[in-house]
Order: C-alpha cells, then structure tokens, then sequence
C-alpha cells in the first residue's frame, strides 16, 4: 500500500502581502568625521643613535635599553611636530 504524502499549503499571494510591515524609521545622530592622525615618520638609524647617546650619558649603564629607545623615539617626534 502506497502511503500519499500531504502537499503542504502555499497562502495565496494576498495573504503573502498583507503580511509584510515597513521597518520603524532609527534615530541616529550625524556621523562625525574622524580626525586622522599620520604618523611623522622617523628614521629607525636616528632613533638609534639618540638612544645610544642616552645610554653614553648613563655611563653604559645596562638594563634601560627600552626606556631609552622610547625616549628617543619620543623627544624626536617632539622635535619634527
């Protein structure tokens, strides 16, 4: 015996529109443009040899290799701004 299989109801095309609703309307606030910051570029030779300087000055003292570096790196953006 062969079992029939139910078709599934497909609604009418009316019942398909009446359905559908408008999204609610967002408020949002205008977007404000970013501020872009370029970066001064520095070269990497210059960073190290004010960084060497400051470790001369310290009477090669070991152990501020990082805080040098950044010092450096910071007192010559300083200075091309």
């Amino acid at each position: 015996m062969m079992a029939t299989k139910k078709k599934k109801k497909v609604p009418a095309a009316s019942t398909l529109n009446a359905r559908k609703t408008e999204a609610p309307l967002l408020v949002t606030r205008p977007i404000e443009e970013p501020t872009l910051v370029v970066p001064v570029e520095i070269e990497r030779i210059e960073i190290m040899r004010l960084a060497f300087s400051k470790y001369v000055a310290r009477d090669y003292a070991h152990g501020h290799a990082v805080a040098d570096w950044l010092a450096a790196e910071a007192e010559l953006r300083a200075a091309k701004n």
